[in-house]
């Protein structure tokens, strides 16, 4: 099981600078919760490297979490994931139906490696809803490369490309 100190001390390999730099944070909470965005927040403490660290740490740690107590938390080919995938009101059905439009398996990967998702948030549900749909549909996985260069996470992510968690 996680906790926030072991993602503060995993995060600044420095138990005492994670500590003081999350105490800050703290500190700061108020503020924080009458800011614009968390992103604002964070680009008006950009002259407190730590702080800002310790924000993402603590952002890591609750997806991190929630990713645990998900349909995506024990495998990937997870039946749950599938069939949500299914449900007509699932916002990746139109997509998944796209990407599999004209396509058989043998040229599935080379159409998928000339599309390209922008992702803006740190988690990793969207590479595992279309694994999880093109292994169910056409029983292959997204090679760890189409992942690498083809899911771009502009702010990060909370994982590696090996799908194994970072926490």
């Amino acid at each position: 099981k996680l906790s926030l100190s072991y993602a503060m001390e995993n995060y600044f390999k420095d138990p005492e600078r994670g500590h003081l730099a999350f105490n800050r944070l703290k500190n700061l909470s108020k503020q924080l919760r009458t800011a614009a965005s968390l992103d604002n927040f964070l680009d008006q403490h950009r002259d407190e490297p730590d702080v800002i660290s310790a924000a993402k740490a603590c952002i890591v740690y609750k997806l991190a979490e929630a990713e645990q107590n998900s349909a995506i938390a024990d495998e990937v080919q997870s039946s749950a994931i599938v069939q949500k995938s299914i449900d007509k009101d699932y916002f990746a059905l139109p997509l998944l139906n796209i990407l599999s439009r004209g396509n058989t398996a043998r040229d599935l990967l080379e159409s998928l490696s000339n599309i390209h998702f922008v992702i803006f948030n740190y988690d990793r549900c969207l590479e595992f809803i279309i694994d999880a749909w093109l292994n169910f549909r056409f029983s292959i996985e997204i090679p760890k490369d189409i992942l690498r260069e083809n899911f771009i996470h502009v702010y990060g992510a909370i994982y590696n490309f090996d799908r194994e968690k970072v926490l």
